[in-house]
């Protein structure tokens, strides 16, 4: 049986943000060739970070992230990637 408490919750939800952010230097220093791979691997994660962020909100009524999608887009400019 699952433990859905709140800690496990926010424990699963912060690994998750660090393979997350480890993808992301991966972005930053990584090949040219290698970059729309990574690009898009960070770009599930954020799409799973969303939806994780959307239960917990329901779940336990936190509000664990403020992002906004302007913000993402802004990553893309640091980046020098064009989103499609």
């Amino acid at each position: 049986m699952m433990d859905n408490s709140i800690e496990d919750s926010i424990a699963k939800y912060n690994k998750l943000k660090i393979e997350f952010l480890k993808i992301t230097q991966c972005l930053e220093h990584c090949e040219e060739e290698d970059r729309e791979f990574y690009f898009k691997v960070t770009e599930d994660y954020a799409r799973k970070l969303k939806i994780v962020n959307q239960s917990m909100k329901e779940k336990y009524g936190l509000k664990l992230c403020d992002c906004s999608d302007s913000f993402l887009l802004s990553k893309y400019h640091w980046w020098n990637i064009d989103p499609e």
